[in-house]
Order: structure tokens, then sequence, then C-alpha cells
């Protein structure tokens, strides 16, 4: 079932189908994380832009409002940007082994399959990551015009997506100028991109005024949110030690390939190499650290894994090394073990296709499926969580415990001891003494899954049902006495 970021795009895309625009609230529920400091005076959703609302609200107008179709949109857009980052390394390169390696790292990149069935912006995010790569790398073939508006495009998509992968490149850009460029049409194409960017960016920023965002950024954690993303990259995407092992030996030792030795080629790897440096150093000063924010460094750094595997000697290492980097962690653990943190020999992507043969249950499955026998949408449920996945789910009218008093005029339906969809270890409500008598316990089994098991961060993911179980308590309120 979808998670509780899910299921929040998912209910504004099923209000843009009833409304029109992603009204965050109907009477009954809202769609709130901040007690409606996320909307505006109209009560329409501001505090991130609309465009994967809208990719969810068109599959729901044509497949129905259900978990396939609010998925289904975003899997295509990053099933796309698999076939089209291997086409674009085949006309960068002309080499098919490059082609065929960067579409094998991406494909069994587990983060970005994880995070590429969400019913979320990553899909297009990535998709519009390698337009961007695209772009640059006809700036570099001279043609100024389509490069920049490749560019340009991607960066509109990315901004209306979630602005905060959209400084990292436009960082990228101007490392890209001094590396590459540093020719006046170079400038002024990549000056026409941002200048693109910005115009098209002005109508959501005078409307939704995202600028008191800014007030959660910080600096005083810089280093440590750094090394974090470092060593998400080297256990994830792909080993960085490895990669400059690699690319060193391809810039400063003897190629075994005089057609690598292209201007062209060589410049791109160095825009590469620069892009994921700035895109990671764009992220340090924001106020979390989520895999979901490293997604467009996955294209570019894959490609530079295909090539920097592509300078070994022999068919067969290459083969071998490629295998065991998509099959194990083990050369991520042998080339980073300086990194902080206690790791173990995994197979990541073993382990996710066994999941897809294995149906998966925890606490929410099992809690819809109650409320859905023995409640009814006309009903209340109490709860210290915005529990969008209930609200999508059951139709019921969802209290937030935090924001709102149990009021003795207006008591809820249900009260839930624990939220069953927080991505956190939620708080734990108890019945007040004085309702004792007004409402009866419900004591279910659950799996005993750990919290944020359905986030597609790669640290924090259960692929498969737990095996232990657990008491879940609900409250439901007795019918009145007849006499």
């Amino acid at each position: 079932m979808l998670w509780g970021d899910e299921a929040e795009t998912a209910l504004l895309a099923a209000s843009i189908v009833e409304h029109g625009v992603p009204r965050a609230t109907d009477g009954k529920n809202s769609i709130t994380l901040l007690n409606g400091g996320d909307w505006n005076e109209d009560e329409i959703w501001v505090w991130s832009p609309w465009l994967d609302e809208y990719v969810a609200a068109i599959s729901f107008r044509v497949f129905g409002k259900t978990t396939w179709a609010a998925r289904f949109p975003f899997a295509i857009f990053a099933l796309l940007s698999v076939v089209y980052l291997v086409w674009l390394a085949f006309r960068i390169y002309r080499r098919h082994e490059i082609a065929i390696t960067v579409g094998v790292f991406v494909s069994t990149c587990v983060p970005f399959l994880l995070h590429a069935r969400q019913c979320r912006y990553y899909g297009i995010v990535v998709l519009a990551q390698v337009l961007f790569l695209h772009g640059f790398y006809g700036l570099l073939s001279k043609g100024f015009k389509r490069g920049a508006l490749f560019i340009g495009v991607a960066l509109v998509v990315q901004f209306y997506c979630n602005y905060i992968v959209v400084p990292g490149n436009v960082l990228g850009l101007a490392v890209g100028f001094f590396l590459c460029g540093r020719s006046l049409k170079f400038f002024f194409a990549v000056s026409g991109a941002v200048a693109g960017l910005v115009l098209f960016a002005v109508p959501w920023l005078l409307y939704a005024s995202p600028g008191s965002q800014l007030g959660t950024l910080q600096l005083s954690s810089v280093v440590d949110i750094l090394l974090h993303y470092f060593g998400l990259i080297q256990f994830y995407v792909f080993p960085v030690s490895l990669l400059f092992l690699l690319l060193g030996v391809r810039f400063f030792g003897r190629s075994t390939r005089p057609e690598e030795d292209d201007d062209r080629k060589s410049r791109m790897v160095w825009f590469l190499l620069g892009l994921a440096v700035a895109q990671v150093l764009a992220l340090g000063i924001a106020p979390f650290a989520y895999f979901r924010y490293l997604l467009p460094t996955i294209p570019g750094l894959c490609l530079l894994g295909a090539i920097g595997v592509g300078i070994l000697p022999s068919v067969w290492l290459r083969r071998a090394l490629v295998s065991f980097l998509c099959l194990t962690n083990g050369v991520a653990l042998a080339t980073g073990f300086f990194l902080p943190g206690s790791r173990s020999f995994d197979a990541p992507y073993p382990l996710f296709a066994r999941s897809l043969f294995y149906p998966y249950e925890d606490r929410l499955e099992r809690v819809v499926e109650y409320l859905r026998e023995e409640g009814d949408s006309s009903q209340s449920v109490y709860v210290s969580d915005p529990s969008f996945p209930l609200i999508f789910y059951t139709d019921m009218k969802i209290v937030d415990a935090r924001y709102h008093p149990i009021s003795p005029d207006d008591l809820p339906d249900w009260i839930l001891s624990v939220s069953p969809s927080a991505a956190d270890a939620p708080a734990t409500l108890s019945l007040p003494p004085k309702l004792l008598k007004r409402y009866e316990p419900v004591v279910l089994q659950v799996p005993k899954t750990r919290w944020g098991a359905s986030r597609p961060d790669p640290i924090a993911h259960v692929f498969l049902t737990a095996d232990e179980t657990e008491e879940w308590v609900a409250y439901r309120k007795k019918e009145p006495a007849r006499d």
C-alpha cells in the first residue's frame, strides 16, 4: 500500500480530479503536515509544486483511484529514463558495451528501483536528469540552441517536482562551463537555460511564496550530511573510490583505446565528475538528508562507472567486475572501509528480486483490512499522525491528535494507540480514564515491522513481511445503550 508521502501525492491528485487544483481540505479530511501551514488562504496546497500531483491525477482519471494507478505513470517515466540513458551513452561513446553496462548499473541500482515504483516525482526527476545530460553534451557538440533548450526544459521540470534538486544542477553548469566551455557561445547557452528556468519559475514563486522554507536551511552539520551522502553513493550507487581509481587510469595511464582520446568524450567525463560533486555539495545545507535528493546523481554516476569499467583490458574481467558490482556490495565494503558505520556483506539486488515473488504485509495492511470490515467511511479515527494512507484507503475522517485534542462533545468512533502508517516511531495514545466506559479495546496481531519499512530509502526499506507479530490496540466507541 502507499506509504505516507505517496498517499499525500495521491490524495492531492484525487483532489485535482475533483476540483481541478490540489485543494488541501474538503471539510472532512485535511492534507497537512503543518496544521494548515502548507496551504494558502484559499486552502490550496503550496508547500511543494504540483507536477507529480497532476501526473497522478491524469492516471486516476484514466484508470481509477487505485494503488496501481497511483504508481504506474512514475514507473513508466523511470523505465524511459533507463532507455534514454542507454541511448545517450551509445550516442556519446559509440560503444555498445558502455551503453549496456550503464543500463545494467541503473537497472540493478536498488534505491533507484525502490524510488521508481513510488507515487512521487522521482521517475520524472531522473528522466529530466538524462535530458539535462543530453543537453550538456549538445553544448559540447556545438549544438548550443538545442543544448540550451534541453537543459532549460530539464531544470523547469525538476523545479516543478522539487526545488531542492535544482541548485546542484545549476552549480554543475557553472562547473561545467569552467571545465569544458569557456567560450562566449557556451556562456550564452548556459545563461539562456538558467534564464529560462527563472522565467518559468517566477509564476510559482509569486503564487506559493515559498521564501519561508529558506529558513529551514542550515550550515551547522554540513560536513556530517556530506559524509552521509558520500556513504550512500559509495554503498548504494557506485563505489566512489573504485570510480576514481578507474578514471585515474583512463586519464593518467596509457589508454588502451585510442578512440577514447576524443576531446568531447573526455570533457563529458570531466563534466560528469564536476556535476556529481556540485550536486552533493548543494545538498549539504538542506535540512534533511534523504536518498531521494541523490536521485539526479544516479544517471551521471552510473555512466561514469560504465566508462571507468570500460578501461579494463579484458572483456571477461570487465564482465566479472560488473556482475560483482551489481549483485553484491563487496567492492563497496572493500573500498569504503574507512567510512563510519558498521556494514556487512550483502546482496541488495538479489534480495529486491526475491521480494517481487512474495506478498507483503505490515501493520497498515492489517489495520486497513480491519477498519474496512468493521467500520465505514462515515466514521472518524483519532490518531497521532497525519495518516494519509488511512484517508486514501478507508475514506474515514482522520483526526490528527497532534493538533486536535479530543472533544467530549464530539468523540471519535475509533482511537488508535499508534499510527499503523507512521514513517517514524509514533507517539502512543492511551485512553483517558474518563473515557474508558465509552470505548472497548480491540487487539490485533500485526507484523512486527520496523517503522518506516515502506520508505524507499535503502537503509530503512524492509523487503519481506516480518516473521514476528505484535499486539496492536485500537479503541472502538461503544454503541449508546438502548432503553
